[in-house]
């Protein structure tokens, strides 16, 4: 941050006053930006899309993997063989506390190939996340000057 001699003119008030101003505005600013990311979500699921060409940003709508239901995943007990199960699950055990069962994810969704019984039961226990706009400005793309006097940069 470098000194700005504008500020130097400035008693405390004044400039508490326009650090509110600026705080409001950036706020503002947030609450626009949020709509817009909600507008290209809504247009690219509309559009089946993932990506939005831009020559400055990039625009990638981005969907995490799912949690699961531990509760339903419980039926893979009953269908897969047990050395199966025993590499995507361990049981609920007692540590220094209690520890609860834990699911690998990355091993049971495998476990597809033993039918569609099991695939129904883990795609029953799938809770899928949020999916997200996720715009970042490219490495060789300048700040933009939207909105600065002449003579002034961006922060």
């Amino acid at each position: 941050m470098a000194y700005d001699p504008c500020f130097a003119q400035l008693d405390n008030n004044h400039l508490l006053t326009r650090w509110q101003i600026y705080e409001e505005h950036n706020r503002n600013a947030v609450l626009w930006m949020e709509r817009i990311e909600f507008e290209l979500m809504r247009r690219m699921e509309a559009d089946g899309a993932t990506a939005i060409a831009h020559p400055l940003l990039t625009c990638e709508l981005k969907t995490p993997s799912p949690t699961y239901d531990t509760g339903k995943l419980r039926g893979l007990a009953e269908l897969v063989p047990l050395d199966v199960l025993a590499t995507g699950f361990t049981p609920a055990h007692e540590e220094v506390v209690m520890v609860p069962d834990k699911w690998n994810a990355t091993k049971f969704k495998t476990w597809v190939k033993y039918g569609d019984a099991v695939a129904k039961v883990i795609s029953d226990a799938a809770i899928p996340g949020t999916a997200r706009v996720r715009i970042t400005r490219k490495a060789e793309s300048p700040p933009s000057q939207a909105g600065l006097r002449p003579g002034r940069e961006a922060p």
